[in-house]
């Protein structure tokens, strides 16, 4: 699939997302390893899961009722053979306690109200007041255990799966192609690819609350906004009684950018707009003006597209003209379009070299990118009038009797913006491990060589060994300096967004009109228009940064230094790194499905071996006796072959006599108030010929076994 006929939908990455065992790097030690399978292939593996969970929940049973029998001994056993309390089915014990559980249940009805009391004991009246037989205790533990692997058959496949209903996060997959890629091959992908964001608004009309851009974010940015009292620029050129707008991104991390990553470095990106006067920019050119950002230092002015705006009109009323400017272009048909001085790319810097442009005084700080956006409103025509000063409109039009419209004061008005950005480092020792506000290049190259130096391990004269073998964080996060951030400002940057539509796509960045006439405009707000346009630039920017971001599992945005190796750009690459949304896949928490597989193996095995324990301990105790009986006989014939034997007959006489106490020790005596079964014969004077047996001393020097359990290793 060619990169630039995909359409901009959540889906368009699926063939490129790596199913299989990954680390997701933003997530707890325990839920870190992710297993991406496709949605079929995951529900089987929950079926397989819930299936082992059923399993387990019938042999836990069997050891709880063993626990319960071995502390609790039915008076009701036979003699010899397994107690019948060891065969005890769920249902039998949840029946045996119903009679205890309705006693409970009519001493809780007698303080409940008269009328629901008698309808309790009538309902009541058919159970048998007899106690059970066997201990209540063994159905309320079934009633327990059935309705927890109930809830765990729920919980733990939801837990596993991150919910399942949601949309998970994948990862794309490492290609031969994207590694291979040179980023000058697909610059023509990027520009095709460029618009995207325009077009997943305008399924919104252009509207935030729409959630049409709700699909591409993979954790909700952090987002204020305020209104400062002071003007951005000096010279007082912001127009009075109009505070600015202020709108900032904290701390965007690899991970809303995303891609997956160890890094621990946080950006953060501010934009600050005010009307201007343009008064100050404003310079006569034949019989109109130009517009003119440039600080002029010898008197002359250079004309050029990208750092000026010819005007018709001397944009009046101002210090140069009382005539209206905006109905004189009305009335010729003005354009509509929106312009950016300094136009791309004149106004970025994107190699960290000295600026070789200054602007105008009033427009130019060295702590911002400053720009400015021109609006000439044309032929735009509202139904009432307009006090937003961008979109001022004062001037009545009645082309229609009783509809009066109003068209635009002036040809040309503007927005003045500078846009800043900060970088954080959390592990920083400092109490403030932020750099100041700043432009996109000072910043980055602040943090980056506050990240390199402070590296506190021994420097062996290559760089890229060190880089390329390391754990330290402040390497790690170095090394996505130089392969990600490097890559944010121009892509998330508002100026960016605006000029390279406005220069390179020639469309006019604002929000869809309401009506179908496209000059006939309907404002959102009359007064303060120009708010909601730069907060749609700034969410149009941000998820415009998003996807051109993820183009990076498709081919390279960035060609890498050639002094790394290539297992460093395999692991640094953002061909297998770049995290995104697909509901036709499940991650299942590997290191979780685990531990649910050992858990309920353990509990199965152990109740297999506990339902064996009677066969076994009835088994072995014949064994045993038989053993032991075969041994004195061996013992007695051989005394009697010794000379002397009759003295040794009398001592092999109490042996022999012991051998009785041994076989009868090899049978299974009953409890304690048990009878015999009717199938086994009651020999009494076999039960007297018992004698005491000698006592034997035991010896107090046993050996003793020191037991050890061996810690796993953490996986």
């Amino acid at each position: 699939m060619e990169a630039n006929n995909l359409q901009p939908s959540p889906n368009e990455l699926n063939s490129y997302i790596f199913q299989g065992v990954w680390k997701r790097y933003d997530k707890p030690y325990f839920s870190r390893l992710k297993w991406t399978l496709g949605n079929f292939s995951a529900l089987l593996v929950m079926a397989c899961v819930t299936a082992l969970i059923a399993l387990a929940q019938a042999q836990c049973w069997s050891l709880v009722r063993y626990i319960i029998t071995q502390h609790k001994k039915s008076p009701r056993l036979g003699d010899s053979g397994p107690d019948p309390l060891l065969k005890l089915s769920q249902s039998e014990a949840i029946a045996a306690a119903m009679p205890t559980l309705a006693r409970w249940l009519s001493n809780v009805s007698e303080r409940l109200p008269r009328r629901l009391r008698v309808r309790l004991r009538s309902g009541n009246n058919t159970q048998s007041q007899e106690e059970p037989v066997e201990s209540p205790m063994f159905g309320l533990a079934s009633l327990a255990i059935i309705i927890f692997f109930i809830i765990m058959g729920f919980t733990i496949p939801w837990w596993l799966t991150e919910g399942a209903l949601g949309t998970p996060i994948v990862k794309s997959r490492l290609t031969s192609d994207c590694l291979e890629s040179v980023r000058t091959d697909h610059l023509l992908d990027m520009l095709n690819r460029e618009t995207r964001a325009d077009e997943i608004f305008s399924l919104c009309r252009d509207e935030l609350s729409g959630g049409c851009d709700t699909p591409y974010h993979l954790v909700d940015p952090v987002i204020t906004k305020t209104r400062p009292t002071t003007c951005p620029f000096g010279g007082d050129i912001c127009h009075p009684n109009t505070p600015s707008f202020e709108i900032t991104h904290w701390n965007m991390s690899p991970l809303v950018m995303g891609v997956n990553s160890r890094s621990r470095v946080l950006m953060s990106q501010r934009l600050t707009c005010a009307p201007i006067n343009l008064d100050p920019f404003l310079w006569k050119f034949k019989d109109g003006s130009v517009i003119y950002v440039p600080k002029i230092s010898d008197g002359a002015i250079q004309l050029s597209d990208n750092i000026s705006v010819i005007l018709t009109t001397l944009n009046g009323p101002n210090k140069f003209s009382n005539e209206s400017s905006g109905r004189l272009m009305f009335t010729e048909k003005g354009p509509l379009d929106l312009t950016v001085l300094p136009a791309f790319t004149a106004g970025t810097n994107y190699f960290g070299l000295p600026e070789s442009l200054i602007l105008n005084d009033f427009l130019q700080r060295n702590d911002s990118q400053s720009f400015l956006v021109i609006l000439r409103a044309g032929l735009s025509k509202y139904s009432q009038t307009v006090d937003d000063p961008f979109f001022s409109a004062h001037n009545e039009e009645n082309l229609i009797p009783e509809l009066p419209e109003y068209i635009a004061d002036y040809e040309a008005t503007a927005l003045g913006c500078i846009e800043q950005f900060k970088y954080c480092f959390l592990p920083s020792p400092r109490s403030m491990p932020c750099t100041e506000w700043g432009a996109r290049n000072q910043e980055f190259s602040a943090m980056l060589h506050y990240l390199i130096f402070h590296y506190t391990g021994q420097y062996n004269g290559d760089v890229y060994s060190i880089l390329e073998h390391t754990t330290d964080q402040n390497l790690l996060s170095a090394n996505e300096m130089l392969n990600l951030f490097k890559l944010v400002p121009a892509r998330f940057a508002i100026y960016d967004y605006l000029a390279s539509r406005i220069s390179i796509h020639k469309i006019v960045p604002l929000k869809r009109p309401k009506r179908i006439i496209e000059f006939n405009r309907w404002l959102d707000d009359n007064k303060e228009q120009w708010i909601i346009e730069v907060e749609t630039w700034f969410m149009k920017a941000l998820l415009s940064g998003i996807l051109a971001i993820q183009d990076g599992a498709l081919y390279s945005l960035l060609d890498p230094d050639p002094g790394f190796s290539d297992a460093y750009l395999r692991e640094w690459k953002l061909c297998g790194r770049i995290l995104f949304h697909s509901p036709d896949f499940t991650n299942i928490n590997w290191r979780g499905l685990w531990a649910t597989i050992i858990a309920a193996t353990v509990i199965v095995l152990g109740g297999s071996l506990v339902d064996m324990i009677p066969e076994r301990l009835e088994h072995c105790s014949k064994l045993v006796g038989r053993g032991v009986v075969n041994f004195l006989s061996f013992l007695k014939k051989l005394l009697a072959s010794i000379p002397n034997a009759s003295q040794l007959e009398r001592q092999a006489g109490q042996v022999w006599n012991a051998s009785l106490l041994f076989n009868s020790l090899s049978r299974v005596r009953p409890w304690y108030n048990g009878r015999p079964e009717s199938n086994t014969p009651f020999d009494e004077t076999e039960m007297n010929d018992l004698r005491a047996s000698p006592t034997h001393p035991w010896g107090d020097d046993l050996n003793r076994i020191e037991e050890y359990s061996e810690v796993d290793n953490p996986i």
